[in-house]
C-alpha cells in the first residue's frame, strides 16, 4: 500500500471574489472561533498534470460554516485587524496537524 506525502506550506490566500468586510470585524465573534478551536480543515488533493497521481494533500483552513468568517480571506483580514493574526494563524496549524494525523490513521486502517 502507497501512503501520499504529506507536506505543509502555508500562505493565506483569497478565493476569487472575495471581498473585504466592509465595517469593523467582529473580534467577540473571532475571539469565540479562536476559544472553540472552530477552525475546519479541507484537504486539496495536488495532482500531477502529467500522470493524473496524486502526489500530496494541501491542508485549507476554513472558519465555521454558514459564517461570515467561513471565507479565510475574511477570517484572516478579521484576525489581522484585531491583532489575533498570530494566535489563528497557530491555530490552523495546529488543527491541520491534529487532521492530518487523524487522516493517516484512517488511511492505515482502510
Amino acid at each position: 500500500m502507497q501512503y501520499p506525502n504529506w507536506h505543509f506550506a502555508y500562505a493565506p490566500c483569497e478565493p476569487a471574489g472575495a471581498q473585504p468586510p466592509q465595517s469593523a470585524p467582529d473580534e467577540a465573534a473571532l475571539s469565540q472561533i479562536l476559544a472553540k478551536r472552530s477552525i475546519r480543515t479541507v484537504f486539496q488533493p495536488i495532482v500531477s498534470l502529467e500522470t493524473g497521481r496524486v502526489l500530496g494533500y494541501e491542508a485549507l483552513s476554513r472558519g465555521p460554516a454558514g459564517t461570515t468568517y467561513e471565507q479565510p480571506a475574511l477570517l484572516f483580514e478579521a484576525a489581522r485587524q484585531t491583532g489575533h493574526l498570530w494566535e489563528l494563524d497557530s491555530l490552523c496549524r495546529l488543527q491541520a496537524l491534529d487532521a492530518t494525523s487523524k487522516a493517516t490513521v484512517e488511511m492505515c486502517h482502510t
